[in-house]
């Protein structure tokens, strides 16, 4: 198994996600997926725990910012909701993308943080720059008929790095 597409952690839900220990670890700012991370990518509403894990770790210190290739528009809504930054027209893997949102927050390779719930696409785009990940489930089973298919390939490598009972 190829260490680059290995999360450093993984998790059923994103509130699991200890951000005093994040802290602690010196990692202070967190880029995270919108769609199925944050949100479930057919829904227009954050959940309220969800948004309170970002609200409380706002009060701890930390500064996100949302990576997507979403539109403008849905991207935008979320994040003035949560009144945090994001980065557009964001295709990850590659690295540019997961650069520039590092230097968007101000941060450096070691404290920052990747979040998100694909490992060909969050993960592996975290981990080819050296960034801290953690793997989530997606909030919702409903997703584009493409995705459904990565799924499947991600569950093979979710079974062969014991990640799957998570």
């Amino acid at each position: 198994m190829k260490r680059i597409l290995v999360p450093n952690e993984y998790t059923k839900n994103i509130c699991q996600i200890d951000l005093k220990g994040l802290l602690e670890k010196g990692i202070m700012n967190i880029i995270i997926d919108l769609d199925n991370t944050l949100l479930p990518w057919d829904k227009d509403t954050i959940p309220d725990d969800i948004y309170n894990w970002v609200i409380r770790g706002k009060d701890l210190g930390c500064k996100f910012c949302i990576l997507s290739n979403n539109s403008k528009k849905r991207i935008e809504k979320f994040a003035d909701k949560l009144d945090i930054i994001y980065v557009l027209k964001a295709p990850k893997p590659w690295k540019s993308s997961f650069k520039k949102a590092v230097a968007v927050l101000g941060g450096k390779r070691d404290n920052t943080v990747v979040i998100g719930d694909q490992i060909f696409t969050d993960i592996l785009g975290g981990n080819r720059l050296g960034l801290y990940t953690i793997l989530v489930s997606p909030l919702s089973q409903r997703e584009f008929f493409i995705t459904r298919i990565v799924r499947l390939i991600e569950g093979y490598f979710l079974k062969q790095i014991d990640m799957s009972k998570g």
